[in-house]
């Protein structure tokens, strides 16, 4: 069974995900930096999406693929590309499963799941698959799970999330009051750092956490954020069924009106872009995660 796809998401997904000017670009330098990539580098990138990374890398000239799940986002992508004509080349792309990858083995230097490992049916399947087509000493860079660890440590010390935050785990408790346990781990839900890199391990690589850009996201209110979880704008809540969706929502908008105190307040949340690195020493092998 393939992991979620993104088809819905096609029309929004750039208006609700995009980077702030120059931060893309800021990834992409340090992840050139961290690989220690030269000109004949070969990258991939599972779910890639609108090209949201990938476009920097393309820009500057770097042999890059991309596959995804969602024909609507990849038709996207390539609509940027087209309208760009000073690309120097471009990047292949095919809509295919990251856990089924339609390349040969040991073809990539360096893999990106960036906000996408959680998405997949079969985590460990992708995993296997992307050690299938590295090349030996290649690395795989996956997003880690910031936002989860903040939440953890406002817990933790005591303290009341703000911002997003604060709107989300109220989203949260409503849907457990509902009978939704968002602590299981169905389908758009986060996998934690530590099972990743024990995962990774298990596969035989040396694992590292790296923050590769830290920035301020644009200024929004509760309000917004309640309303992109109503609009099921964030793929962990497509899942919910309709009537527990809607009651969960007239709930979070109680909150905001009678609790929130300033639900119309803008703010802005500090944020960053973390990933796991993990280097495949040696000769790649088959093998799967047991």
């Amino acid at each position: 069974m393939p992991g979620v796809n993104f088809d819905r998401a096609a029309a929004f997904y750039d208006a609700t995900r995009a980077l702030p000017e120059g931060v893309a670009e800021q990834v992409r330098d340090a992840i050139l930096d961290h690989v220690g990539a030269r000109p004949g580098t070969r990258f991939l990138e599972a779910g890639v999406g609108t090209g949201r990374i990938a476009l920097p890398f393309v820009r500057a000239g770097h042999a890059y693929c991309g596959v995804d799940l969602s024909a609507a986002m990849l038709g996207a992508l390539r609509e940027k590309l087209t309208a760009d004509p000073a690309l120097p080349a471009q990047p292949g792309l095919a809509c295919a499963d990251a856990m089924a990858l339609p390349f040969h083995h040991r073809v990539f230097d360096v893999v990106l799941l960036i906000n996408v490992i959680h998405l997949v049916d079969d985590h460990l399947q992708a995993l296997a698959e992307v050690r299938r087509v590295l090349r030996p000493n290649g690395r795989v860079i996956i997003s880690a799970n910031e936002y989860t660890e903040q939440e953890r440590r406002d817990l933790e010390g005591g303290r009341t999330p703000t911002g997003a935050r604060r709107v989300t785990s109220r989203w949260n408790t409503i849907l457990t009051e509902l009978g939704i346990d968002r602590r299981r781990r169905p389908q758009g839900q986060w996998i934690s750092d530590e099972v990743l890199t024990a995962d990774l391990e298990r596969l035989g690589a040396s694992v590292e956490r790296v923050v590769l850009a830290r920035y301020q996201d644009r200024a929004r209110t509760a309000r917004e954020v309640g309303a992109a979880h109503r609009d099921r704008i964030f793929s962990s809540d497509w899942p919910i069924p309709d009537d527990i969706h809607a009651e969960a929502s007239r709930r979070l908008d109680r909150w905001l009106e009678t609790e929130h105190g300033a639900p119309d307040e803008a703010f802005v949340d500090q944020s960053a872009v973390v990933v796991l690195i993990a280097t495949f020493p040696g000769r790649a092998i088959d093998r799967t995660v047991t």
